[in-house]
């Protein structure tokens, strides 16, 4: 806005009626959080384990004590009313009602929210908020993030001799670390080379997929082509392509035997004798 602007001078009004107390323009905002799970503000267990206590998983299900949460939340400056959307494309298990996210155990950048929101713009007395947040049509990833640690948490207690089918319908039967590592490959398929030497995560950029000073520099990517797996949007680390790195170094370094002796003990750093070859 600048001077002169009609919507400017609106502005400056019901900034000025804030002021003086005419007119509570302050009182309705975007206050409300877009996490309240898996911080200390809602830990009440025995050993202060704040992140572990309450994960996306159980919001649901579970009353918060100290706030709310929402997408594209706003409420009242006491937070006593809180409004927010909830969306369903109709594939979903649960009403979309709040961010996704992972808490310290079940992924890998402490408590941290997997998804992409904006606020756009917004004036001083919020009489003008503009939000955006793109939710997918297609079946939220819920599980996956998470599923390779708990998978291998289960097996690390199960042991080798608990098998279930995998995929569903194939009569092929594995423990949960096959399962796990199963995922893992799939996942990071994406970024390594096929049978003619192409990493989908190129998609069709011939220098990435053929210049000798590109072709082995894998960039993650925000976004992922749900057809091909070409990497679309910022060529930056994001945390669902940290997860990628994360079960790659996990699963090309670790064994089933070693993860159901020692757990997470296993994943210490190996002295330079021991280390394998990179990926390729």
């Amino acid at each position: 806005m600048t001077d002169g602007d009609g919507a400017a001078d609106a502005e400056r009004r019901r900034l000025a009626e804030a002021d003086e107390g005419v007119a509570p323009w302050r009182r309705w905002g975007p206050y409300l959080s877009e996490r309240q799970w898996g911080t200390v503000r809602e830990d009440y267990s025995a050993d202060g384990d704040a992140w572990s206590y309450f994960t996306h998983d159980q919001a649901r299900s579970r009353a918060y004590r100290w706030g709310e949460d929402g997408i594209a939340g706003v409420s009242d400056d006491k937070q006593r009313l809180c409004l927010a959307l909830a969306l369903w494309n109709g594939r979903d298990p649960i009403l979309k009602e709040r961010m996704f996210g992972l808490t310290n155990t079940e992924g890998n950048h402490g408590e941290d929210v997997k998804e992409y929101y904006f606020h756009l713009d917004n004036t001083p007395t919020h009489s003008y908020m503009k939000y955006l947040y793109k939710y997918p049509q297609g079946e939220f990833p819920y599980a996956q993030p998470a599923a390779d640690p708990r998978l291998l948490n289960l097996h690390g207690y199960h042991g080798a001799a608990f098998t279930v089918e995998c995929p569903t319908g194939s009569g092929r039967l594995m423990n949960l670390y096959e399962v796990a590592r199963e995922l893992s490959d799939r996942l990071t398929s994406t970024f390594l080379r096929d049978a003619e030497g192409h990493r989908p995560v190129h998609g069709a950029q011939p220098q990435f997929a053929k210049d000798p000073h590109w072709k082995d520099l894998i960039l993650f990517y925000e976004y992922f082509h749900g057809d091909n797996g070409a990497g679309l949007g910022a060529s930056h680390q994001t945390g669902w392509t940290g997860l990628v790195a994360a079960t790659a170094t996990l699963f090309h370094t670790l064994t089933a035997d070693e993860w159901h002796r020692g757990g997470r003990e296993s994943l210490r750093p190996k002295s330079d004798g021991d280390r394998e070859e990179p990926l390729s």
